[in-house]
């Protein structure tokens, strides 16, 4: 299964644990009289038909990969992330055999934090050029361009890149196909930003369960009106046979083809 996790919040709660996570707009009123936020968790995935997981959490990552695993989740393939404190410990206990993509998206803005607004659409260029080249060889010559053009100017940045590329230097052994929908978490981000009109009119609920209640059903709405608009990819039947080649052992014959 292919998994993207993300939290329904603002931009400013990226890259924290769960339980430092406080997400709006979701707030449950208590009896005492007193609302207080709880952070509502989704993980979407790709299984030959689409997935969607929504998890009330107040732990850290262990606690969402064992719930998924209650859920009946046995198998991960490639899992995208934001910047997420503890999900590749977690991982590595949980499903040991899934390969971890943070999300270059989330990199490339957090590293253009370090640029001023006049320069950013050109540093951003040249960042995104380095993770579009063919190979993962021709992206450690790009990165060396980017070293010798900007370490004066932005070391936190070449110093970030460094280190991310390694991280995903498995992203080179797919398709480009498969790289699109494994790369980046935007789909999601897309999802909560729906999630997010749908419920911020209703600040205040009066149990957990019904908001988890609510985000259910406006989950299962969005889903429905993406199928009624959305095809399937052209490219869906490459990549299945591409997953079955690089994943052999781990789906069943029958897995991927859609009528």
């Amino acid at each position: 299964m292919l998994i993207q996790p993300s939290a329904v919040g603002d931009g400013k709660q990226r890259g924290k644990s769960i339980e430092d996570l406080n997400l709006p707009p979701l707030s449950r009123k208590q009896p005492a009289s007193r609302c207080r936020w709880r952070p509502a968790r989704r993980s979407v995935g790709w299984s030959g038909a689409f997935v969607e997981h929504s998890l009330k959490q107040e732990g850290f990552w262990q606690t969402v990969f064992v719930e998924l695993q209650k859920r009946g989740l046995k198998q991960m393939l490639i899992v995208c992330s934001d910047n997420l404190t503890g999900i590749d410990q977690a991982l590595a206990v949980n499903y040991p055999s899934a390969e971890h993509l943070p999300c270059v998206v989330h990199q490339i803005r957090s590293s253009l934090q370090h640029v001023p607004w006049i320069h950013r659409a050109a540093v951003a260029r040249v960042m995104k050029g380095i993770d579009q080249t063919p190979s993962y060889e021709s992206a450690e010559l790009a990165l060396a361009e980017f070293r010798q053009e900007y370490q004066s100017r932005y070391p936190e940045i070449v110093h970030q890149s460094e280190v991310f590329l390694p991280r995903i230097a498995s992203m080179w052994n797919y398709s480009p196909g498969l790289r699109r929908m494994v790369y980046t978490t935007n789909p999601q981000e897309n999802i909560n930003r729906q999630v997010r009109n749908l419920t911020k009119n209703r600040a205040q609920m009066p149990s957990i369960d019904s908001a988890m209640r609510l985000l259910t059903l406006v989950l299962r709405d969005i889903n429905e009106r993406s199928l009624s608009w959305e095809r399937a990819r052209p490219d869906w039947t490459a990549i299945v046979r591409e997953l079955h080649i690089h994943f052999v052992a781990a789906l069943p014959n029958q897995w991927g083809p859609r009528s």
